[in-house]
């Protein structure tokens, strides 16, 4: 498959997903099976004071809930339909990123704007499946966020800083292998490898080509690497991190990577 077509599959797999839950009411199993269950989801959404940090899966059946809760308050439709900006679609091997707004609207009234950051993993015979998801929102009567692109390897070392706790990792291993971990899971298991290696082995990852998408608090990084042990190449791939700004600092809040 090219990377078009790649591309135009992935960002079907998020329509369809939306889709799912925008039936009304919502067809929460369908909008399941498009979702990795264990992966990690984060719902940032200042103006309704909303801070949420959860699995895939829960948080679908929590945004199937509240929608069913809305319809039976009396609305006839709940939908959430993709806008600007983007999409912008990122594919290497059987990882992929989207990046798209979004706009939320109940009867045909827009209710909330926000932005989604979806990674996904081509799943062997099933097709592309969500991994990862990260959002930021506000109102649609205000300004949106101040937002901006980069292709920087310096801004993108910037932001990659400290990790948000109850957030966590998604690594594909193709063909077949997938890890969920949470992030001290993945601490430990970094140090478990470190302390195995013969004394003195230098361990390093450096990125490259890297893309940055940052509106509001939200942040992605989309940023290809390379693993070296004392100078010899092991493996290459892509990570993709999901950060927020808290307090004034980044801190990632979700990875997902593919490496061979």
């Amino acid at each position: 498959m090219t990377d078009d077509a790649s591309k135009a599959a992935a960002l079907r797999t998020v329509q369809n997903f939306v889709a799912a839950l925008s039936n009304n009411p919502p067809l929460e199993s369908e909008a399941q099976s498009y979702v990795l269950p264990s992966s990690f989801a984060l719902l940032s959404h200042p103006t309704a004071n909303e801070f949420r940090q959860t699995r895939l899966a829960q948080m679908v059946s929590n945004t199937s809930a509240k929608i069913t809760r809305t319809l039976e308050a009396g609305a006839s439709s709940v939908e959430e339909v993709l806008v600007a900006p983007g999409p912008d679609i990122w594919v290497h091997s059987d990882l992929a990123a989207v990046w798209a707004g979004y706009s939320v609207r109940v009867d045909g009234v827009e209710r909330a704007r926000g932005v989604n950051a979806v990674s996904l993993l081509n799943v062997p015979g099933e097709g592309w499946k969500i991994s990862g998801t990260a959002d930021t929102q506000w109102m649609p009567d205000a300004p949106p966020p101040p937002a901006d692109n980069d292709e920087d390897e310096d801004e993108a070392e910037h932001i990659l800083s400290p990790i948000l706790p109850g957030g966590g990792a998604t690594h594909s291993r193709p063909p077949a292998v997938r890890i969920f971990e949470t992030f001290p899971e993945l601490v430990e298991r970094v140090k478990r490898i470190m302390e195995a290696a013969p004394p003195g082995t230098v361990f390093e990852e450096p990125i490259f080509d890297v893309q940055t998408r940052r509106i509001g608090e939200l942040g992605f990084v989309w940023a290809p690497f390379i693993t070296t042990m004392d100078g010899v190449l092991r493996s290459r791939g892509v990570n993709v991190f999901t950060l927020l700004k808290m307090e004034g600092k980044w801190v990632i809040t979700g990875i997902q990577d593919t490496a061979t």
